[in-house]
């Protein structure tokens, strides 16, 4: 990895973990307990998905990797919480790694 793609991951890392979506970071989990979620946001940033493409599959992994909150059992009020809570976390991703280089 080089070092600016170093830096764009903790930057997301840092993103996702100041989200918190499970709250596994408030009760103390590792900082590197959302890493799957970070590189799933990531890769979709870099490789330029669709927004809601993207959003679906961060709703995925979250109900099938980290089991909560299973999105089908949410109110539909929860559910566009959310999704707007996904989709800025993915534009906030976008902004702040717009100026950078994505190489491997």
């Amino acid at each position: 990895m080089t070092s600016d793609f170093k830096d764009i991951f903790k930057e997301t890392r840092r993103l996702v973990n100041e989200w918190d979506p499970c709250s596994f970071i408030e009760a103390g989990a590792p900082t590197d307990e959302y890493d799957a979620l970070t590189n799933k946001i990531l890769s979709g940033v870099i490789n330029q998905r669709e927004t809601e493409q993207l959003r679906n599959e961060v709703i995925e992994l979250l109900d099938n990797y980290y089991g909560t909150p299973v999105f089908d059992e949410l109110s539909t009020e929860r559910q566009e919480l959310l999704k707007n809570d996904i989709n800025e976390l993915i534009e906030k991703i976008d902004k702040t790694n717009t100026n950078k280089t994505y190489k491997q």
